[in-house]
């Protein structure tokens, strides 16, 4: 889990105009680590253009449709107050990035998070996280329930 939710791709009270300039800093910043493509961003802006992935309890999940990441990643940002997002307000967002190799793994995690992320009293929880350590130690105790 460390590895996928790195200290380097969280973010707490981060706030930009709108899901667009939000999906350009985010990727741009794995892009710089070399976690992902130099397309990365417009994959995602695809999706996005698709439907908004953000959801009715505070989270939104911008990803591509490509796992063609260089290195699986997850970055995260945790908001007090709420930005919208397409037709929704979100205080979470969760940058995901899959590379081929960890594709199966990676689903099992996947799928896990957005199990701990579909319950209100979680995501309240994580709002409340102040920084990462105590972020990762919250979603940690969270997925060993």
């Amino acid at each position: 889990m460390k590895s996928l939710f790195g200290s380097t791709l969280f973010k707490r009270n981060y706030y930009l105009k709108d899901e667009h300039l939000m999906i350009k800093n985010l990727t741009n910043e794995v892009i710089a680590l070399k976690y992902a493509n130099p397309e990365f961003y417009e994959e995602v802006e695809q999706r996005e253009k698709m439907s908004p992935t953000s959801f009715n309890n505070l989270v939104a999940v911008p990803h591509s449709l490509k796992h063609n990441a260089y290195k699986s990643f997850i970055s995260m940002v945790i908001n007090e107050k709420p930005m919208k997002w397409g037709n929704q307000y979100v205080n979470i967002i969760v940058l995901i990035g899959i590379s081929e190799t960890d594709r199966s793994t990676f689903r099992d995690v996947f799928d896990i998070l957005i199990e701990v992320l579909s319950e209100p009293k979680n995501v309240q929880k994580l709002i409340n996280c102040n920084d990462y350590d105590e972020f990762l130690a919250t979603i940690t105790n969270m997925i060993e329930i």
